[in-house]
């Protein structure tokens, strides 16, 4: 009798259990962060892809100094690249790390991510829904001009740098001339309102050099100002430009002479926002006056990994690397530094110095890493191992190894420690980052942004998320972005969509949230709020019902309710039934 009791038990625990899960699972879709009748499914997060210029800025205060590092991005032939930058008097030139804005870029640039959430038995839909000239520089020619004159000169990394100061910007373009740069239509417009305070810095790559072998530059220089000369940049420049500006600091950064945007996410298409992010910011930034105007991407204390990505060579190698005489020291050497965990950035450095050209120092670094490189195949006819393909590379015709000047090489080390030192330093005593974008006709470059600090403003977070809710009939789909606006799926409606600089679809969509003033201190003048005409645009309709999307949620829990009782009375009259028949026996 008593194990039919157990048995009966059991019985009911699991009916219990099963309708009680079962319960809890539908019963959950009637709180207020369901929304939906089935699961939850989140598509992949999409970064945003942002082609635009990058700069970082970030104070030193125990220096009275400013440091500047831009990503220059060229691709041509290595004779036409050049660039020329009007800077404060007295600026140092030197080079950043190629991985410091890929880093950036991943841990701060704008994320979306749509989150789908539908009914279980609907059946599963698709939705698709520089300032550049060429440099040819000829050492002859620095004397001939008294109205310019040359303040330093040096070769940096991959690069010839010069800084000149000149009286009068005609006298100025015509040294850039003689010495071969290709100086670009109306420059002289463009250049002339730098002629009083500012050197201009120009660089070229040196002889020999590639264009791959193009690498971030550092400029700093006496002062707390951050600015961008833009004017010289319109010269070139293609339409809705984009321009990213990291800002290190206190507090949050903003731009001091131009607006501030906060976007209209609902504007934005989240089945593709990689690609329409930039659209949506133009079409904004143009909603402001003379479409001068900055988007915060992000702000809010970093948590940069400065040492992971700079980490400097050790002394010793560099010393090892200084003494090489031949190639065969030189790979030794070589294996011994890229078996220490230097990240890749320091292949750009290497395929720059090493002595072979860039494909063989390429394999070269390869081989040094252990990479295996099957499809290598020299005239010599190497065996298709690494060691000996290696061979192949470092040993001449005769079977010797070949002269290596190991000092040049040692000296680009040591440039690409001091910049990661650099680096560490500004990520360590600055604990706030701002990031910044905008985009710029060339129209638009009449003035020069510049940028400060605000310590009452509230971060920004670069992850956007929104939910997806679909009808299990098939319409009614809506996306609730994340100010809480709904766009209904159900409507047509006109996507943004830029050419050359101008809005050609979408031109009466709202674009601009808020225009705001920003100041150094308290929070921004709004200058035009469109908050409540949004709300009134995409009212929610249906946040509060209990049918949502068509599929009786309240109607199905309830019923759902009632047979979970009737099978517990029934299991319950069972079990009584059962406990009896050996009384009555």
């Amino acid at each position: 009798m008593l194990k039919k009791i157990f048995k009966s038990l059991s019985q009911i625990i699991i009916f219990s259990l099963c309708g009680t899960v079962f319960l809890i699972s539908l019963s959950s879709f009637n709180t207020p962060v369901g929304y939906a009748c089935g699961g939850l499914f989140c598509d992949n997060t999409q970064p945003v892809n942002q082609v635009a210029e990058r700069i970082l800025f970030a104070p030193d205060s125990e220096t009275d100094t400013m440091h500047m590092h831009v990503q220059l991005t060229y691709q041509g032939p290595p004779d036409d690249f050049g660039w020329l930058l009007p800077v404060p008097a007295g600026t140092q030139f030197g080079l950043s790390r190629p991985a410091l804005f890929s880093e950036l870029d991943s841990r701060y640039q704008p994320t979306f991510t749509l989150r789908r959430i539908r009914a279980e038995y609907c059946p599963p839909r698709n939705f698709s829904g520089n300032l550049e000239f060429a440099a040819q520089e000829s050492p002859d020619a620095l004397d001939q001009e008294p109205a310019v004159q040359v303040t330093s000169q040096n070769q940096v990394g991959p690069y010839d740098q010069v800084t000149l100061n000149a009286t009068n910007v005609e006298a100025l373009i015509e040294w850039l001339e003689t010495n071969d740069y290709q100086v670009p239509p109306n420059a002289e417009e463009s250049l002339s309102p730098y002629l009083e305070n500012y050197e201009f810095l120009a660089i070229k790559l040196a002889s020999g050099r590639e264009s791959g072998d193009i690498q971030p530059v550092a400029l700093s220089y006496t002062g707390t100002i951050a600015s961008i000369p833009l004017r010289p940049t319109a010269v070139a420049a293609d339409p809705d430009m984009g321009v990213i500006v990291h800002l290190l600091g206190p507090h949050r950064g903003i731009p001091s002479n131009f607006q501030l945007v906060e976007l209209n996410f609902a504007a934005l298409n989240w089945f593709n926002p990689s690609q329409h992010y930039a659209e949506l910011v133009s079409h904004a930034i143009d909603e402001s006056a003379d479409g001068h105007a900055f988007v915060t991407d992000f702000a809010g204390p970093h948590n940069f990994p400065a040492h992971q990505i700079t980490p400097s060579i050790s002394s010793s190698l560099v010393l090892a690397m200084e003494g090489v005489r031949d190639s065969e020291q030189m790979y030794e050497v070589l294996e011994r530094l890229l078996a220490n965990g230097i990240p890749v950035d320091v292949d750009q450095v290497l395929l720059g110095v090493l002595p072979l050209n860039r494909e063989e120092n390429q394999l070269l670094i390869n081989f040094a890493r252990g990479i295996q490189n099957d499809d290598f195949d020299p005239d010599s006819g190497p065996d298709s191992n690494a060691e000996s393909s290696a061979e192949s590379l470092i040993y001449g015709e005769d079977g010797e190894p070949f002269d290596v000047d190991g000092a040049a090489i040692a000296e680009a080390l040591r440039v690409y420690n001091d910049a990661g030192k650099v680096i560490r330093r500004l990520f360590l005593i600055n604990s706030y980052l701002t990031r910044l974008y905008t985009t710029l006709n060339p129209s638009e470059m009449n003035l020069d942004p510049s940028f400060d600090f605000n310590p009452d403003l509230d971060n920004v977070n670069h992850e956007h998320v929104a939910e997806l809710f679909l009808n299990c009939n098939g319409s009614g789909d809506y996306i609730l972005t994340p100010d809480g606006l709904e766009i209904d799926l159900s409507e047509g409606r006109e996507e943004i969509v830029r050419q050359e600089g101008n809005t050609s679809r979408g031109v009466d969509t709202i674009g601009a949230a808020v225009i705001s003033r920003p100041m150094s201190s308290g929070q921004p003048e709004v200058l035009v709020d469109q908050r409540e005409t949004l709300i009134q645009i995409y009212k929610r309709r249906i946040a509060n019902s209990n049918n949502l999307f068509g599929c009786e949620q309240g109607v199905i829990s309830e019923r759902i309710s009632w047979l979970s009782l009737i099978l517990f009375l029934l299991t319950f009259a069972r079990l009584r039934q059962n406990t009896r028949r050996p009384e009555e026996d």
